[in-house]
């Protein structure tokens, strides 16, 4: 959990899928895509991708 709120901490505007992909990359643990999403919402990490185009 500590690590999964490290992954977004670096990089707060990362997929759910790039999150798993990091996560299984640093601790060799791989998850799917909703259990991403329910870790980051079990800590309160959930956010709104910044889609706006420059």
């Amino acid at each position: 959990m500590a690590l999964v709120a490290l992954l977004v901490e670096e990089d707060n505007d990362a997929t759910l899928v790039e999150l798993c992909d990091r996560l299984q990359q640093k601790a060799g643990v791989k998850i799917s895509r909703a259990t991403m999403g329910r870790i980051t919402q079990k800590l309160n990490l959930t956010r709104k991708k910044n889609n706006t185009c420059q």
